[in-house]
């Protein structure tokens, strides 16, 4: 992993240099099987607290959804991963966090026993899961709201816009613009 790494229980909730905000956006797998797109959504819902919801989708169709949280319990933080088929919680005890990324760890687990996310830069992001001897690598890109906001106003007016809550499933964006042709 880039950058230096520390030890979580050494962390305070005024570090600020040690929130997770850089993984706050839409990010989009670029590797993942043909016919497939993988998309993870991630709020701030808290000073020191994050979720995402991650889906496949198959043919615009959701063919699997995940819900993860990223909470700080005492001097602790967690990744915390809710599963279709697990009736609980999953819970990753974060054990390095730095500027560019942190590693979860659950030896209990049957699979992953390790995730790791790494911030590769302001656009692309990697998130490894891995255990028992198997790794899969997820190579995400950002698609800043900014980004589609530009390009949109190159050829339309903006007449209206709506960003939908972060548990409405409209669509991985989260938010919708009126269009009017120029």
């Amino acid at each position: 992993m880039l950058g230096t790494l520390i030890s979580c229980s050494s962390l305070n909730s005024t570090t600020s240099e040690y929130k997770f905000d850089y993984l706050i956006g839409d990010w989009e797998r670029t590797n993942g099987r043909p016919g497939t797109k993988t998309i993870e959504s991630w709020t701030k819902t808290s000073d020191r607290d994050y979720s995402a919801i991650s889906e496949v989708l198959v043919e615009g169709d959701t063919v699997y959804k995940e819900t993860v949280r990223l909470e700080k319990s005492s001097d602790t933080f967690f990744y915390i991963a809710d599963v279709p088929q697990n009736p609980n919680s999953t819970n990753f005890r974060i054990v390095e966090i730095g500027l560019k990324g942190f590693s979860a760890l659950n030896g209990k687990n049957d699979f992953p026993k390790k995730i790791k996310y790494e911030r590769k830069s302001a656009a692309f992001l990697h998130a490894t899961i891995s255990g028992n001897g198997k790794e899969v690598l997820y190579k995400f890109k950002k698609h800043p709201i900014e980004d589609v906001r530009k390009i949109s106003q190159k050829y339309f007016n903006i007449v209206g816009d709506h960003e939908f809550p972060f548990t409405e499933p409209i669509g991985w964006s989260k938010t919708i613009f009126l269009l009017e042709k120029k």
